[in-house]
């Protein structure tokens, strides 16, 4: 079955809202088996709705222009494109009438619009929201038009859209796997990777998915009872595990501060951090695992020089003589962060995550990283990139992989 994707408004045109509504409905797609043939972004006109409406058959999957205003018009050429009429859906009108009045608001009339729906429709209730999701068969085409939220959107498409395209078509069986890999440029994985590639058979696809920091690849195949999928990527994964070693650290939806926490936990061991260009980012990405207060007691955000000196106990001879961005000023912290704390491990950062503060020695995205166990330290310097969302998340991930080695 073929899937089209639709996302509807001039917001999307002119660049006021990036829509990530599409990649994300066609990765779940994927997931489950169902390839999507299209993926269009149009304006809130009805002759754009009405040709695109006209023009694709196979499953149409539709986002936006379901709202209370003027420019919300989906509906209405749902209505047209089908022959039908608009009537109220009262268990909607009521779903909305009760989120007005829990904020002791009137809904009005605009807001009962919501709950007008086209007559040949089913309804999937939004309970994240005032818009409701709605199916329509038509004559040629499944049409599926959801809120363009968000929010709203995943929750209807997890809790109504795929358990109702499972039901009513029959997917491909996809198997995937998907590899996590620290240390290694996108473009440098694939010189390593480029002969295991290609003898890959034709059917399993390999996907680069490159973040601040790690690179995600994916193999993937549709089973087709020809071979074996699962065993191709299997032994495909042993392979790569030989090439690659330890850049590999986790698989499909592992998190490197859910492997770093899983085997502090298993170990019974503690840790502590002393944050300066992170900002608390590194403690934030610990503290987001349910349980994590079993391993991560604490730590300090020692932004300032004079933060170091006074809390971490730094000798103002190694800010000075070294800099605040250098390996003896975050051993000195490592050090200052498990002795403190009183923990088996410590972790200390510091760098210039930019856009200001380069220097010619040291310049936008040098960041020092050092990790102790009491007795032996290991620490280093790195250079990242420009941009300081970057960096800061790079620094994190990558002071968590060098904590990882150390207690694998």
């Amino acid at each position: 079955m073929e899937i089209v994707l639709i996302s509807i408004g001039n917001e999307l045109l002119n660049g006021t809202v990036v829509n990530t509504n599409a990649t994300w409905i066609a990765q779940k797609l994927y997931e489950v088996g169902f390839t999507v043939k299209r993926v269009l972004t149009i304006s809130d006109s009805k002759e754009d709705i009405h040709r695109e409406l006209e023009n694709n058959e196979g499953v149409v999957l539709i986002t936006g222009g379901l709202g209370p205003t003027n420019d919300d018009i989906t509906k209405a050429c749902l209505m047209e494109h089908t022959s039908s009429s608009l009537i109220l859906h009262e268990p909607t009108w009521q779903h909305v009438r009760s989120i007005f009045e829990r904020r002791g608001v009137d809904p009005g009339e605009r807001n009962k619009q919501q709950a007008m729906v086209p007559s040949d429709a089913i309804v999937f209730p939004n309970e994240m929201g005032t818009a409701p999701g709605l199916y329509i068969k038509g004559k040629k085409n499944h049409i599926i038009a959801l809120p363009g939220v968000p929010f709203e959107m995943k929750h209807l498409m997890q809790k109504e859209v795929i358990p109702l395209l499972l039901k009513e078509f029959k997917p491909l069986e996809l198997k995937m796997e998907t590899v996590h890999i620290i240390g290694v440029s996108e473009s440098h994985l694939q010189e390593q990777v480029a002969h295991w590639e290609a003898q890959l058979p034709d059917n399993i696809q390999v996907a680069f998915l490159p973040e601040p920091g790690v690179v995600k690849l994916r193999l993937s195949g549709f089973v087709n009872g020809v071979n074996d999928v699962d065993q191709i990527i299997k032994d495909a994964l042993d392979e790569l595990h030989l090439i690659l070693g330890d850049s590999i650290f986790g698989y499909n939806g592992e998190q490197m501060e859910e492997i770093v926490g899983e085997e502090l936990k298993r170990q019974g061991k503690t840790l502590s951090v002393a944050e300066s260009c992170t900002g608390g980012y590194l403690s934030h990405l610990l503290t987001s695992i349910p349980g994590s207060s079993e391993y991560f007691k604490g730590g300090f955000i020692a932004y300032s020089n004079e933060f170091k000196i006074d809390k971490l106990e730094v000798e103002p001879y190694i800010i000075e003589k070294y800099g605040a961005v250098s390996i003896e000023t975050v051993e000195a912290m490592a050090k200052a962060s498990l002795e403190k704390t009183n923990t088996d491990y410590s972790i200390a950062i510091s760098g210039i995550a930019g856009p200001d503060g380069g220097t010619q020695e040291k310049p936008v995205g040098t960041v020092c990283i050092a990790v102790f166990d009491g007795n032996e330290m290991k620490s280093y310097q790195y250079q990242f990139s420009s941009n300081r969302i970057v960096n800061i998340r790079r620094a994190a991930i990558m002071s968590l992989n060098l904590l990882r080695l150390m207690v694998q």
